[in-house]
């Protein structure tokens, strides 16, 4: 996946920064409804995403989202590929929900 960001990834940082703040995750069918895009179209801002916080140390915010049909997010939430575990997905989702959001923007580091 190119690291280019994608015109819509602010729109989908936004959105998981709400998502974040008011405490719940949410499908890929719902990301891409909120910002014009097709569930499968949000892979490329979810990666930068992922990405950006991974850089800075952030909680991984992507891993609000996840598959409709599995319960589960995509392989990509971890950069090596692997499927988290249900233990280690909770984890990194009260990291994100315990992390204030407010100040954070993909232009500032914090």
């Amino acid at each position: 996946m190119p690291d280019k960001m994608h015109p819509r990834t602010p729109a989908v940082f936004d959105y998981l920064k709400q998502c974040a703040t008011n405490g719940h995750t949410v499908t890929y069918g719902e990301v891409g409804s909120k910002v014009g895009l097709a569930a499968q179209g949000t892979a490329r801002p979810l990666y930068y995403i992922r990405n950006e916080c991974l850089r800075r140390s952030l909680p991984p915010l992507t891993a609000l989202v996840f598959n409709k049909n599995t319960g589960l997010p995509g392989i990509g939430l971890k950069p090596d590929g692997t499927q988290v575990t249900t233990a280690e997905w909770n984890d990194m989702q009260s990291q994100v929900f315990a992390f204030d959001w407010a100040s954070t923007s993909l232009e500032n580091p914090h």
